[in-house]
C-alpha cells in the first residue's frame, strides 16, 4: 500500500439557471460547462484509480461519463453535495441582495455566526464534508482519486487542509472547473496533509 494518497478535486462547470443560489438545487451543466470540465480533465492527464462524485447532476453526469470513458470505478458520496441555502435556494443572487441585503452581508462577513435563513450552517456543512473526506482517505489510502464536487465543498476541504478558520473560506476563488490537488502523506507518526496546487490549470 502506498504512503501517499492524492486527491484531485474538480469543481463542476457552468450550470443552467444563471446566477442563482444553486446550493442543493439539482440543475444540469450547460454545453459550456461540459466543455470547461472536459478541458480541465484533458489538461490534467492524471492516472486516477477512482472517481468519486457528488450526487447532484452537475457533477454526477460528468463523473459517470468520465468513469465510463476511462474504465474507472465510480462512487457517489452524498456528503460531497453543495450546502443547502434554505430560503435562498434557487433564487437569483441579485434578487436576494435587493430584498435581504443585511442577511447576505452578515453571512459573507462571518459565515460561522450567520447563515442563509433556514439553511445549513457553515459548521454543519464543514462537519458533513469532513465526514466524507475522512471516509475517502480511509477507504482509498495510497490511491490517486478524482473528486467531482462543488465550490463550497472545495472551500471546506481547503480550510481543513490549511487549518484555516471557517470565517475565511470566502477568500478562496473557486471558478468553474477549478482543479485543486491535495496530498496526504501517511507516516509512522500520523498523516501529514498538504495543498499541492489550487486552480491548477490556470
Amino acid at each position: 500500500m502506498g504512503n501517499t494518497t492524492t486527491l484531485d478535486i474538480l469543481r463542476h462547470g457552468e450550470c443552467e439557471g444563471g446566477q442563482i443560489y444553486r446550493g442543493s438545487t439539482d440543475v444540469i451543466l450547460t454545453e459550456s460547462g461540459w466543455s470547461q470540465m472536459q478541458q480541465a480533465i484533458e489538461a490534467a492527464t492524471a492516472p486516477w484509480e477512482q472517481v468519486i462524485t457528488s450526487p447532484l447532476q452537475r457533477c454526477y453526469r460528468f463523473a459517470t461519463r468520465l468513469s465510463s470513458q476511462k474504465d474507472l470505478p465510480l462512487m457517489v458520496e452524498s456528503r460531497l453535495r453543495e450546502a443547502h441555502f434554505g430560503r435562498w435556494e434557487g433564487r437569483e443572487v441579485d434578487e436576494v441582495w435587493r430584498t435581504e441585503k443585511a442577511a447576505v452581508i452578515a453571512w459573507i462577513e462571518d459565515p460561522v455566526a450567520a447563515s442563509p435563513p433556514a439553511g445549513e450552517t457553515t459548521r454543519e456543512f464543514f462537519d458533513r464534508v469532513l465526514g466524507g473526506y475522512h471516509r475517502i482517505v480511509n477507504n482509498y489510502r495510497g490511491k490517486r482519486v478524482l473528486l467531482v464536487t462543488h465550490g463550497g465543498v472545495i472551500r471546506m476541504l481547503l480550510a481543513h487542509v490549511l487549518n484555516m478558520p471557517l470565517t475565511a473560506v470566502s477568500r478562496f476563488d473557486v471558478p468553474y472547473a477549478c482543479l485543486s490537488r491535495v496530498e496526504i502523506l501517511h507516516t509512522g507518526k500520523g498523516d501529514y496533509t498538504r495543498l499541492v496546487a489550487h486552480n491548477l490549470l490556470t
